[in-house]
């Protein structure tokens, strides 16, 4: 499984996470389009524009400050750089370049996979990033495409603890996500929140 589209191909997903505070009072919520285009790709490395257009953003409680946080991302535009196996690796706002690691999204296996095999890869949640364990759970034919289903578990030991298995559904004819989902409990200083998150493409 490898990510890759044409040069010049768009998607749009809509990207939406909630969390409830457990040892306080507070919740917060976050809903946004993400629109990313392949910009190119050169040396294994795929460079996209994105942009953030923020449709809902609030907090209460021991979240109040998320809500401002959430609006100064509406409109947000960078750069993002990594190879195919879809993880970031840099990333590129008004200019600057900084060192990234980890993704929103699904990390491939750097090798060929057969259902029922894992691997093991760093992703960002919250901007913190984890380790996860992927697993293939196998491949369909659905609407007539071809896509392959990855659940994704967080490693014991973290901040974060796996509620829900994420399910993630990839199409393969271009490695590009279609949709994912999980649930979590995550721990931020000294408080602990039950979160969800799930993007979709459209």
């Amino acid at each position: 499984m490898r990510v890759n589209p044409k040069v010049g191909a768009t998607y749009r997903y809509r990207i939406s996470t909630t969390g409830t505070a457990l040892s306080a009072e507070g919740s917060f919520e976050f809903v946004a389009v993400l629109t990313e285009k392949l910009v190119s790709v050169k040396s294994g490395e795929l460079t996209w524009d994105q942009k953030f257009n923020v449709e809902k953003g609030s907090g209460q409680g021991v979240f109040a400050k998320f809500g401002d946080s959430f609006k100064e991302m509406d409109g947000l535009e960078y750069q993002s750089m990594g190879p195919s196996t879809g993880d970031v690796k840099k990333v590129r706002v008004s200019g600057v370049e900084v060192a990234a690691e980890g993704t929103s999204n699904v990390v491939f296996s750097p090798k060929p996979v057969k259902v029922g095999e894992t691997w093991k890869a760093k992703v960002e949640s919250n901007g913190q990033f984890f380790n996860i364990r992927y697993m293939l759970k196998g491949t369909r034919v659905e609407k007539g495409r071809r896509i392959a289903e990855i659940e994704g578990k967080f490693a014991d030991g973290q901040a974060v603890k796996t509620i829900k298995p994420m399910i993630a559904l990839v199409d393969l004819a271009d490695g590009k996500l279609i949709s994912v989902s999980s649930e979590f409990e995550l721990s931020m200083g000294t408080v602990k929140l039950k979160g969800s998150y799930s993007v979709v493409r459209f």
